[in-house]
């Protein structure tokens, strides 16, 4: 008896043996096609990682990397409100011939920062708007900031956001004019409110003179 289980072990090691090797280089020879062709499910799993999880920075070589397959679903949306279209027709008709008039101007196209104003400070800013400049026809250099506020600028973080504008944009010496929404916008009197801001600016010896600024 102990004959034969010693004749049947001799047996099966050299089976064993034979599926272990053939296992070991199966494998092997997987992970050396998956490092030179790629591995279609890491792959695919990878570009399928949420966006948050890598930012778009430097770093990222191939932008495509972040973004998923497929459609991204977006869609054009409209430069300004229908309340702000009628303001600006009016800004046109006011300043027609005069003033090149741009609307949705991001703040950092504007003003530059110094190292007296503090980084958190100017981040509230940095990524807003102002709702519409009115521009040198010639040279293009801001001749006054026009901000449209709706009662969103009755909320206490939106006024604190509206103050910092005023001071920023006095400093700059950029005249800011403010119109609510829902009063009458009649183009002479915004005609007339530009000339007396503009005025009273040469007055208190901002230079109304330079090349950015055209004499009304």
């Amino acid at each position: 008896m102990g004959q034969a289980m010693s004749g049947l072990n001799a047996a099966i090691v050299p089976v064993i043996i034979v599926v272990v090797v053939i296992f070991v280089v199966g494998m092997g020879f997987t992970v050396i096609k998956n490092m030179m062709l790629g591995n279609p499910k890491t792959i695919r799993s990878s570009r399928h990682r949420p966006t948050s999880a890598r930012p778009v920075d430097a770093e990222v070589e191939n932008i495509s990397d972040v973004l998923p397959d497929g459609p991204l679903f977006v869609k054009p949306t409209a430069i300004m409100t229908e309340t702000e279209r009628i303001f600006f027709n009016k800004l046109q008709i006011a300043f027609a011939n005069r003033y090149e008039i741009f609307p949705q101007v991001p703040f950092s196209s504007l003003v530059e920062k110094t190292g007296k104003v503090p980084t958190s400070v100017w981040g509230i800013l940095q990524n807003s708007h102002v709702d519409f400049v009115l521009a040198h026809p010639k040279y293009l250099g801001a001749v006054a900031v026009i901000e449209l506020d709706d009662p969103s600028h009755q909320q206490a973080t939106t006024r604190a956001k509206d103050e910092l504008k005023n001071r920023i944009f006095a400093d700059a010496k950029i005249p800011l004019l403010r119109y609510r929404v829902g009063e009458k916008w009649d183009p002479t009197e915004i005609r007339t409110k530009l000339d007396q801001t503009l005025g009273i600016a040469t007055e208190t010896n901002v230079r109304t003179t330079s090349p950015q600024r055209p004499s009304p």
